[in-house]
Order: C-alpha cells, then structure tokens, then sequence
C-alpha cells in the first residue's frame, strides 16, 4: 500500500444549533424580520487513528505490550505506529 491509510472521523455526526439571523433587506428593499435558523454542521471529532492510537496506549499500559525506551515521545510514536497498522490492515494492507 502505498501513501497514507484512510484515516476517516471515528464518531462522525451533526450538530445542530438554532442561531438568531438580524433582520436585513431582501430583494426589492423588502425588510426581511429577524428570525430563527437552525445550522447544521459536520462534528468530525477525533480521527479513527487517534482512536486506535488510543486504544494501542491503553493496551501498553495494561502491559500487553513491553518496551525497551519508556520516554512519552517514544510511547506516542509506537502507540501510532500501531494506529497506522490498524488503519492499513482496513484496507487488506496487512496481512
């Protein structure tokens, strides 16, 4: 496999919020009153790589998984060396 693996949103969903809009002036000078509206917007939160980084870490400290460097930045990177692995083997990279 060659490039990044897809990395989609881990929990994607909407969101929702009413907003108030100020009254203005539509076609023709006509005043448009102020009114409600409701928006609606993509929520993407964590990436499914931070999620799996995630549950790669949990799983090191639960002591599945031993390492010889116990510094955090070296912690972090395998904890998403492991995310990547996951992500390529959705895509029947791994094997």
């Amino acid at each position: 496999m060659t490039g990044k693996p897809h990395n989609p949103a881990a929990f994607p969903g909407k969101s929702r919020r009413t907003v108030m809009v100020p009254e203005g002036a539509g076609p023709g000078g006509i005043k448009i009153p102020a009114r409600q509206s409701t928006q609606v917007t993509d929520e993407t939160g964590m990436t499914l790589r931070d999620y799996f980084a995630g549950q790669a870490l949990s799983g090191m400290f639960n002591g599945a998984y031993a390492w010889s460097d116990n510094s955090p930045d070296t912690i972090a990177e395998n904890a998403y060396i492991i995310a990547d692995a996951m992500l390529s083997a959705r895509q029947g990279g791994a094997k």
